[in-house]
């Protein structure tokens, strides 16, 4: 039993107004038009734009955080292919806030269709009569009638879900933490295959830096599962608390896991998350690219931008087993400077920064783990152990391999460099082809390439091939200071180059970067 619920919230911040007449009634022979819902017009434009590769395989979501703004249609889009090659409900349950503070119920739902230009979407009435017969929710009609955050999703399922059937249920602000529990324990009752999807958006109405903190908050709540927290949070939080309620609940009762997939701030004042709830993965990998605490970062530890990316870092990686980046210092007191262009050593402590970010494992093979010799990087491979972050590599491109354990499954990562030391490239592949018999995935890192350079050549490439074809799973490529492309080969993931995590580089590429979550499934 699986359910998509989608839960909607209104967007304070693009100054919409409605009027919801009460008397207004709806017939049942009627249907609800999308032309009550301004600038509609985006979220049509974009309905089906989205090319996703038909070979990648997509985890089983369970349920997924949406926002609403008509101004987010390439975005919707987006992922709602994604949930359509992702989730095979017999049912999608969505749920809103009753904008307005329509209706009567706290909770309400209609048996009118919705018509869109992509086809109907129907109300699946066994379903819509399961709930208002287990639970305290009644069927007000009018109330959806111009309920947007119920419409904006309807072109995009009648697009991706053709003739699947709804149940639409919007809530009143006063529904809270006790009937999201109920409401919880019914949908888990449900006869029919659910997936949920919660879409709603958060901080209104505050500047970009003040509505981060907010946001900050409202996931920090999101991960210790405070419901009362939620349950006290008003439009500068989340502007449903009911519906993130709903999100919460329903990641215990459907055993999923949660994390975090896109995050937005508007300057209009309204600030987005895209979350997803997926089945349990045997191990799960989070990516990071180049990471440089010295020099200009080092004189900056105290501003915005690090404590901004220990935030960004930890929401992604959100019950991931491993996070990984490359180191691209040592963390030392001792050695020598080597005579080169550029040495980066950190203070050793610097290493709370990488703990705070919660990094589980780092490449310490790059062109500058020797920069102050190899007592230098000795040190810092014990600094990172003292701190439970696992050093991977060796100084001279040794076959060093690092397992992680997680119950009766196996994940091994490996590092190697080919910029100071020579790369034995039969050593290397015979490396992953042992890694990969003994172990279910086998994560490599590469530094390789040329420095500020957004496309592979082909050296590299042939070489990422050959060790996807030796048994590598995932390589994750640094050095170029750019993004580079991901490239899917013989079904498995390529990243050329990560990027720049944290640098105090120049210039709009060396400071763009990729976060790369990846879950292994059975």
């Amino acid at each position: 039993m699986s359910v998509l619920l989608l839960v909607c919230g209104f967007g304070i911040g693009m100054s919409w107004n409605f009027v919801f007449p009460q008397h207004t009634v709806v017939q049942e022979s009627m249907m609800y038009q999308l032309v009550q819902i301004p600038q509609i017009q985006d979220v049509l434009r974009s309905v089906g734009t989205t090319v996703l590769q038909q070979k990648t395989a997509h985890p089983h979501v369970q349920a997924v955080v949406l926002p609403h703004h008509t101004v987010l249609g390439s975005t919707l889009d987006r992922y709602w292919a994604e949930l359509a090659q992702s989730a095979q409900p017999d049912v999608i349950v969505i749920v809103s806030p009753a904008h307005g503070e329509q209706g009567v119920s706290l909770l309400q739902t209609t048996s009118v269709s919705w018509e869109t230009p992509f086809g109907v979407v129907p109300v699946d009435l066994v379903m819509k009569n399961f709930f208002t017969k287990n639970m305290l929710m009644t069927e007000e009609p009018a109330s959806f009638d111009r309920e947007h955050g119920i419409g904006i999703h309807m072109p995009y399922i009648a697009h991706y879900f053709p003739d699947l059937p709804i149940i639409p249920v919007i809530a009143k602000s006063g529904a809270g933490r006790t009937l999201a529990e109920e409401f919880v324990d019914v949908l888990a009752q449900a006869p029919k295959n659910v997936l949920l999807v919660v879409s709603t958006d958060f901080a209104h109405y505050l500047p970009r830096a003040e509505s981060l903190i907010h946001d900050e908050e409202t996931w920090q709540a999101m991960q210790n599962k405070d419901l009362e927290a939620i349950d006290r949070f008003g439009p500068e939080h989340v502007d449903s608390s009911f519906a993130l309620a709903t999100y919460v609940i329903w990641q215990d009762q459907a055993g999923c896991l949660s994390s975090e997939r896109w995050h937005e701030y508007n300057p209009a004042g309204t600030s987005y998350f895209v979350l997803m709830c997926v089945d349990q993965p045997i191990v799960r990998l989070s990516a990071v690219g180049d990471v440089m605490l010295a020099r200009g970062v080092a004189r900056s530890l105290y501003r915005s931008t690090i404590p901004a990316s220990v935030s960004l870092l930890r929401h992604v990686s959100g019950g991931s087993d491993v996070v990984f980046g490359n180191l691209e210092i040592v963390i030392s007191d001792h050695g020598v400077a080597m005579d080169k262009a550029y040495t980066f050593e950190a203070p050793l402590a610097s290493v709370a920064l990488l703990e705070k970010m919660g990094f589980t494992h780092l490449s310490v093979a790059n062109n500058h783990s020797a920069d102050f010799g190899e007592v230098a990087w000795l040190q810092s491979f014990e600094v990172l152990n003292d701190h439970q972050i696992q050093p991977v590599g060796g100084f001279r491109n040794e076959s060093v391999v690092s397992v992680v354990q997680k119950q009766d499954h196996t994940l091994a990562l490996l590092a190697f460099q080919q910029l100071t030391y020579p790369l034995d490239v039969s050593r290397v592949l015979q490396t992953i082809a042992d890694a990969s018999r003994d172990n279910d995935v086998v994560v490599v890192s590469m530094h390789w390439g040329e420095e500020y350079v957004t496309q592979p050549n082909e050296e590299i490439i042939a070489l990422a091939h050959a060790m996807i074809e030796a048994g590598a799973d995932v390589i994750l490529g640094h050095h170029p200071h750019v993004l580079q492309p991901v490239e899917l080969y013989k079904n498995k993931l390529i990243f050329y180059s990560l990027g720049n995590f944290i640098f105090d580089q120049t210039g709009e590429q060396q400071n763009q970067s990729e976060i790369a979550t990846i879950d292994f499934f059975e």
